[in-house]
């Protein structure tokens, strides 16, 4: 960086000392204005309604992810070889409708999922970063029917991490609950006496 000295020790960290202070000041007002200009009381807070929703939506977001969403803790290679965990809720339909009555209700943002099959339309997917489902899960937890146990799952691993699913990949808990949800969210019937009809029949 221009103008650091670089042998006289104490002019080396006050230098620093000032340089970090100058940066504090920037954020401090880069933050100030987007407070200004948004009207939320933190950038951190931009995405989510600070006010809790009602008990009919919240009845309803908790059907749509019953029904057609999912509540996942998927592992991805890190820029330098580790593995993170990420933490989503996503729900795919193809009308978009329901896909923008979710971003209105609880935020989150929507993509576009493309499908390459010549008889299938493309479709919209909403997803829930970790931040969202903090504020979101607490809230419908209750009315929640199939997936009650993903919901006390995905809360419990968000606070054994605090920033999404980095540096949780060696935690024996969360490798637990990482194996769970797995198991949880396996397709298909699972194999054994429970798959065997309850009557003989004819």
């Amino acid at each position: 960086i221009d103008g650091m000295p670089h042998r006289d020790q104490a002019k080396h960290s006050a230098w620093w000392a000032r340089y970090r202070e100058r940066r504090k000041r920037a954020r401090a007002e880069k933050r100030a204005e987007v407070v200004q200009a948004l009207g939320h009381h933190t950038p951190a807070s931009l995405a989510w309604p600070r006010q809790p929703i009602g008990i009919a939506d919240a009845k309803w977001i908790a059907a749509v992810l019953d029904c057609e969403g999912s509540l996942t803790i998927g592992s991805y290679r890190g820029p330098r070889g580790y593995y993170n965990f990420r933490v989503t809720a996503q729900v795919n339909m193809v009308d978009r409708e329901i896909i923008d009555q979710l971003e209105a209700l609880s935020g989150g943002r929507i993509c576009v999922a493309r499908s390459y099959r010549p008889r299938s339309r493309d479709g919209w997917v909403w997803v829930l970063n970790p931040n969202g489902l903090r504020w979101l899960l607490p809230q419908i937890r209750n009315h929640l029917l199939l997936k009650q146990r993903r919901a006390d799952l995905v809360l419990e691993f968000l606070t054994l991490c605090r920033r999404g699913g980095k540096r949780s990949f060696l935690d024996p808990r969360a490798q637990e609950i990482r194996t769970e949800m797995k198991h949880l969210n396996t397709r298909g019937r699972p194999a054994g006496p429970s798959c065997e009809p309850l009557v003989d029949l004819p």
